[in-house]
């Protein structure tokens, strides 16, 4: 877990404490440094991104099943989950651009003021 931040690595052992047979792979994350690369970017635009399918087809392969790397589903749920716990770590350095506090600051923003007529 030494290339990754405390904050990641707290949230990575969370979530794999939280279902622990489903998620043990997750504690393996470390061993790919693509992976590790991409839960550290702090970029905005990294929020809606997930890891790609050949980021994540060893981590399967490895630590879940060979047969499980070839399934498009399993493949599709391990790339979610990473983007959750990406969206987690980037959430501890920003506000989330999708949550409903966000996004009614920025409507009452853009409400105009509108003058009363004279009549």
């Amino acid at each position: 877990m030494a290339r990754l931040p405390l904050v990641l690595q707290n949230i990575i052992q969370k979530k794999a404490e939280k279902n622990k047979n489903a998620k043990s792979y997750l504690l393996q994350i470390p061993r790919y440094p693509a992976l590790c690369e991409f839960l550290r970017d702090k970029s905005r635009v990294s929020f809606d991104h997930r890891p790609s399918e050949n980021q994540v087809r060893p981590l399967i392969a490895n630590h879940l099943s060979q047969q499980l790397a070839n399934d498009a589903k399993i493949r599709m749920r391990v790339r979610d989950e990473l983007r959750e716990i990406h969206r987690s770590y980037m959430r501890t350095f920003m506000t989330d651009p999708h949550s409903a506090t966000t996004k009614s600051s920025v409507q009452k923003n853009k409400q105009l003021i509108m003058k009363k007529s004279p009549m």
